[in-house]
């Protein structure tokens, strides 16, 4: 009778443990459903954006940042990164590879969601990126390759990729480097009012029209 007595009591407690489980869902899966990402390339900025350069992270699939690039890093940039990108990390991890891929990311808030915007830049993928052309009479020096952007807390974000995004590398390991790649780079603005990320690329200091994306948020 005490042994009946002690299992009802647990089986209710497993069941009062599962309906909360059940409710959290129940109030977190519409939240995630309701949330609708997309991208343009049709774009026309509109007045009044505030451009800034997005930051520079190299990915190792050892978790160290190597070579270290002249531009700081900041730890919190690292690990989102590291985050969004998780996947393709460890796919480099899987296939032994050595070599480092870089990443550029621009971070905001929307409605009171931190929002993470990341570009990546897969060189030897050549099924899912369009390698920057090398060549003394290249004018081009921007890569096509792939976007992200993650909504809410890191630990467990939604997380939308797109691809197409031109992509200027950003990695300066010498002084020169940085010096003549400074009028080359990736430039990111939020529109807070229309939940509207604006991307574009500026190529030895001119806009470079066929770069121009859009990614907008609704439904957070």
């Amino acid at each position: 009778m005490l042994m009946q007595t002690h299992l009802s009591a647990r089986a209710k407690y497993l069941l009062s443990f599962a309906a909360i489980v059940l409710w959290g869902l129940s109030l977190a899966l519409p939240a995630i459903a309701q949330v609708r990402v997309t991208s343009s390339d049709k774009v026309i900025f509109p007045p009044g954006l505030k451009w800034e350069r997005m930051r520079t992270v190299i990915v190792d699939p050892s978790l160290t940042n190597s070579p270290t690039p002249l531009v700081p890093v900041r730890p919190e940039d690292v690990a989102a990164v590291k985050r969004i990108w998780s996947d393709e990390v460890a796919s480099a991890a899987a296939k032994g590879q050595s070599a480092d891929f870089d990443s550029q990311i621009s971070t905001t808030t929307y409605k009171g969601a931190p929002i993470a915007f990341s570009l990546i830049t897969l060189p030897l993928d050549f099924e899912r990126c369009e390698a920057a052309l090398n060549g003394k009479n290249v004018v081009d020096v921007y890569s096509r390759c792939l976007a992200r952007v993650a909504i809410g807390p890191l630990r467990n974000p939604h997380v939308v990729e797109f691809s197409g995004f031109c992509y200027a590398d950003s990695v300066f390991s010498t002084p020169e480097e940085l010096q003549f790649r400074e009028k080359t780079q990736n430039q990111f603005a939020f529109d807070e009012k229309g939940g509207i990320a604006y991307f574009r690329l500026l190529q030895h200091g001119k806009l470079v029209p066929a770069c121009n994306r859009m990614i907008k948020i609704e439904g957070v």
